[in-house]
């Protein structure tokens, strides 16, 4: 029996080592890995940055429509003493036109906003894992290199 134990245990012992060896053999991979997500979080930041530039040109061009629409309703103001169905048409029609183009801007604003906040969010998640994977990993690389300098120790 004791002669049976022992040899299980050196048929252990070369698996264990072997497997060790094939982990350490690795560790490229990781780095690729590292660097592959390293890459998808800027790419997750630089999309974040563009809906913000494009944001930022959207109300600028929401500006413009209210500055547009301000002139229309003081032009209507000053031309409404000349009375007239033909001139409340026209500038209805163009206050209306003004409106819509606001409305749709607005709507444009929303869904870039909620792109924003997704890659925001995806981005953030990611790191989490990450570091969480990274730290986790670090821990037992540590008590392993521990470990092995205690069988160092003992050979």
């Amino acid at each position: 029996v004791k002669l049976g134990i022992k040899k299980i245990l050196d048929r252990n012992h070369l698996s264990h080592a072997k497997s060790l060896q094939y982990m350490l053999e690795q560790k490229s991979e990781v780095i690729s890995i590292t660097n592959r997500l390293y890459l998808k979080k800027e790419k997750l930041r630089n999309y974040t940055n563009s809906f913000r530039d494009l944001l930022h040109n959207i109300s600028s061009n929401e500006q413009i429509i209210l500055q547009k629409k301000a002139v229309v309703e003081e032009k209507k103001n000053l031309d409404s003493s000349k009375g007239g169905l033909q001139y409340d048409i026209k500038y209805s029609h163009e206050i209306k036109r003004l409106d819509n183009e606001l409305n749709h801007v607005q709507h444009i604003k929303k869904k870039i906003s909620e792109k924003i906040q997704m890659t925001q969010n995806q981005e953030e998640h990611l790191s989490l894992i990450i570091d969480k994977i990274l730290f986790d990993n670090t821990v037992m690389l540590d008590k392993i290199f521990k470990n092995l300098e205690v069988l160092a120790e003992i050979g």
